[in-house]
């Protein structure tokens, strides 16, 4: 008998956790992938700053950084680097009671 409710009750759970398993994987949000730049986030006062340097393409790029704090999000972007030469830094500054964090990014090509 209890060989039975224990066959059962595994039957009914692997499909239920395959779907589960299925759902998450599938609401993750994958980070941009650019090969041939290198991207730091650093903490500052009241925040974090993203850098960006581009070891490939020609000319000058800036980093779009989306910053959040608390229940607000907004994009800040970065002065222009050059590809090869120097960086571009985005910062997301916060306030003394709630400091703000980068969630997602970017390049633009300019």
């Amino acid at each position: 008998m209890f060989t039975r409710f224990a066959v059962a009750l595994t039957a009914a759970a692997v499909p239920a956790l395959v779907a589960v398993g299925a759902g998450s994987a599938s609401a993750t949000t994958a980070q941009p992938h650019y090969p041939a730049c290198d991207f730091s986030v650093h903490d500052i006062l009241y925040g974090q700053s993203l850098s960006a340097f581009c070891f490939s393409g020609v000319g000058e790029f800036q980093v779009v950084a989306e910053c959040a704090g608390g229940l607000n999000s907004w994009w800040v972007t970065g002065f222009p680097g050059i590809a090869h030469q120097r960086p571009s830094i985005a910062e997301c500054d916060g306030s003394l009671l709630l400091g703000a964090r980068v969630v997602d990014y970017h390049i633009e090509w300019l």
